[in-house]
């Protein structure tokens, strides 16, 4: 096969000839997947065409994308092997797969003279392709110039069709900035403001490519709208500026378009020419009276477009022109703050060399340094830091550049901030100061830095919380040890009277409340409420912890919140082990509560009688009665007892099964029995005897 093409590219008649004659099969696709036919007709081999004819070679055979031999032989201008193929019985209207005729091939590449002979050849000149392009379009679309008279000659032509876009001769006219083309159809009817299916018209098109000729006939000659505007609300001048194409302001404003109109977002013409860096089209629109400072939607005038888009040519004309260097716009931003968002470096020295306050905040009160500190653009904030822009201000939460660069992992950078002159006692809203904040994250570098530069190692917050108390909440256990290197108070308090090793004892953290216990920490300070390490180990049934505290001397009668003592917490979480330890210390199991209850209480019974055992008052089987004053005991009929008897023999009123063994306070009257007491104390309200509110219960008599 390969031998029949080879034989056509070289215009070798007789080889192709004994290729057929050897059997080749004229009709099938090559390695370029055209047969021999489209091959030759592509070559521009005549010769070779009538031979391939004559040997049979089918005409309408389709390659791929459904080619045939004629839409070859069109798009390369063949107009022999054209004639010849018609002769043959190929069709002169055919369609490809994307239904491009012959026609539309040599359209798209420019055959003048195919176009008028397949014209000549009953070409149907408006046959649509399957995007809706005739091949007017398709030459226009193309820039074939030439192509494009042949259409216009053809008297059957249709000058105002429309593709699927809704685009008409006149969009791509417009576009391809041929004066010649646009001045022959001046008088064919044209509609120069017609509009495709995103809304352009052709003077849109035309402002767009630039051309200032074909503009100025479009507007003075053919009719275009000089205020047209498209589906965002942007003008002809937008559109100029946004391109750069100064010429075409001047005929603008001479045909009575607005230079300085707002587009659907408050959007200038000059703050498109600032984002394009288009100097001289800023200084037509000046000189045509635009406003420098004008302001779109959000408050952004083209000194801020040109910091966005690091128009620094833009900047200075601008600034030259008289335009606000210090202009904000609705968040309270600069130009400054723009380019630091942007990390343009460049825009920020040209905004400093333009004098830009460097000082200026933003509507949160951040300056360009706050916003360069979360970028971790080392570049722009050495920039920044190099152009003065004051390291101490705060913004709006009293943050620092300090505070939020503390909270990064950034040492670095916390290390050029200081030596900027960052102060590293600053506190923010919350009281706090940058070594708090690193404490909290954990930033062991960072921390080392901040005492390095005599941070407050002791510092408080609103909350009365020092970055040791920080470094605790967080586990942060090698923060912990640099802040006691460098002499923070291990025992310091926070506004609820919490020490680190209470807020330790408080999460649970075993290994935590070791350290603090072995660095020394007082194990007897308490909180507010007197609550100390201990009684929140007994509450919380840390027993490890608990027995450390108490090695270490914590004070085992110590009254806290409610004055409860530890053994009260450790009885009620029946803590064997915790209560033996306690009460062979010397702990009272009779202490009572603000309640009145004491840790016998409101436990089970056979745990209350292992305490006792422990306490000496259970021996065994042999069973004495605790003997009381019962005078002060009143029975359930109101009446003071009078033997150590009854207090055995009247019942609980609550269950009417056990022996009551609890006053109720404060009328006194013997009612409960000890699990009641425990059990349903918290849902009575009034004596069941004399109906009087209560608070709380006083055991006088436990059962054995």
């Amino acid at each position: 096969m390969a031998d029949i093409f080879q034989a056509i590219s070289e215009d070798n008649l007789e080889r192709m000839q004994a290729c057929i004659t050897e059997g080749t099969d004229v009709n099938k696709p090559g390695p370029n997947g055209l047969t021999p036919l489209m091959h030759a007709c592509q070559e521009g081999k005549d010769k070779c065409v009538a031979a391939l004819i004559k040997a049979k070679s089918d005409v309408q055979v389709q390659a791929a994308g459904g080619l045939q031999a004629i839409h070859v032989a069109a798009a390369a201008g063949q107009d022999a092997s054209i004639q010849a193929l018609l002769k043959a019985g190929a069709q002169v209207n055919n369609q490809d797969a994307a239904g491009m005729t012959p026609l539309h091939h040599a359209a798209k590449n420019n055959r003048k003279k195919t176009c008028d002979l397949l014209i000549r050849s009953k070409a149907t000149v408006n046959m649509p392709d399957a995007e809706g392009n005739t091949p007017l379009l398709t030459a226009l679309i193309a820039g074939s110039a030439d192509a494009v008279q042949s259409f216009i000659k053809a008297d059957a032509t249709d000058l105002t069709v429309q593709n699927k876009k809704q685009q008409t001769p006149a969009h791509f006219l417009a576009a391809m900035g041929n004066i010649a083309l646009l001045k022959s159809l001046a008088k064919k009817g044209l509609n120069w403001n017609a509009q495709d299916d995103q809304g352009r018209t052709p003077v849109e098109l035309c402002a767009d490519s630039g051309n200032a000729q074909c503009f100025e006939f479009l507007l003075t000659k053919l009719g275009g709208d000089p205020s047209v505007t498209n589906a965002a609300g942007e003008s002809l001048a937008h559109i100029i500026s946004a391109k750069g194409h100064a010429p075409l302001l001047g005929i603008l404003k001479a045909s009575g378009g607005n230079v300085d109109s707002e587009d659907a977002n408050g959007c200038h013409p000059i703050q498109q020419a600032a984002a394009s860096n288009s100097v001289p089209v800023i200084e037509a629109l000046i000189k045509l009276m635009a406003q420098v400072n004008c302001a779109d939607g959000k408050g952004d005038t083209p000194i801020h477009y040109a910091a966005a888009n690091g128009a620094v040519e833009a900047v200075e004309c601008l600034v030259n022109s008289g335009a606000d260097i210090n202009a904000k716009n609705k968040a309270g931003e600069t130009a400054l703050h723009v380019a630091v968002t942007k990390g343009d470096c460049k825009m920020i020295n040209a905004l400093s060399d333009k004098n830009i306050d460097v000082s200026l905040r933003d509507n949160n009160g951040n300056t360009a340094l706050h916003l360069a500190i979360p970028l971790h653009n080392t570049e722009v904030i050495n920039t920044l830091i190099g152009i003065s822009v004051p390291p101490n201000s705060q913004n709006n939460d009293n943050m620092t550049a300090l505070h939020l660069a503390a909270t990064l992992g950034d040492v670095e950078l916390v290390q050029n901030l200081i030596k900027a002159g960052a102060d590293v006692d600053m506190k923010n809203n919350d009281g706090e100061t940058p070594l708090e904040l690193a404490s909290a994250v954990g930033d062991v570098p960072v921390v080392k830095a901040l005492i390095e530069a005599r941070a407050d190692v002791n510092s408080k917050d609103g909350q009365g919380m020092a970055p040791l108390h920080k470094a605790v909440q967080n586990n942060q256990v090698e923060v912990i040890k640099c802040l006691k290197e460098a002499n923070a108070n291990i025992n310091a308090k926070t506004g609820d009277g919490e020490t680190p090793l209470i807020i330790a004892t408080k999460m649970k953290n075993v290994d935590l409340i070791t350290m603090l216990i072995d660095m020394g920490c007082d194990v007897n300070i308490g909180d507010i409420n007197g609550t100390t390490p201990l009684h929140y180990a007994c509450k919380l049934d840390l027993t490890k912890p608990a027995l450390q505290l108490i090695e270490k001397g914590s004070d085992i009668m110590a009254k806290g919140e409610g004055n409860n003592t530890p053994l009260h917490f450790a009885s009620l979480n029946m803590n064997k082990q915790l209560v033996e330890v306690l009460i062979k210390k010397g702990a009272n199991a009779r202490e009572m509560n603000s309640e009145g209850r004491t840790p016998l209480q409101g436990i089970r019974l056979t745990f209350a009688k292992f305490m006792k055992q422990l306490m000496g008052e259970d021996k065994g089987d042999k069973k004495e009665d605790i003997k009381i004053d019962v005078s002060e005991v009143l029975n359930q009929s109101g009446e003071k007892l009078e033997t150590q008897t009854e207090l055995k023999d009247t019942f609980c009123l609550l269950c009417r099964r056990r022996a009551a063994t609890a006053a109720l306070l404060p009328c006194g009257h013997l009612c409960i029995c000890d699990a009641c007491q425990h059990e349903r104390l918290a849902t009575l309200k009034q004596c069941p005897i004399c109906k009087k509110d209560i608070y709380g219960a006083c055991a006088i008599f436990c059962e054995n």
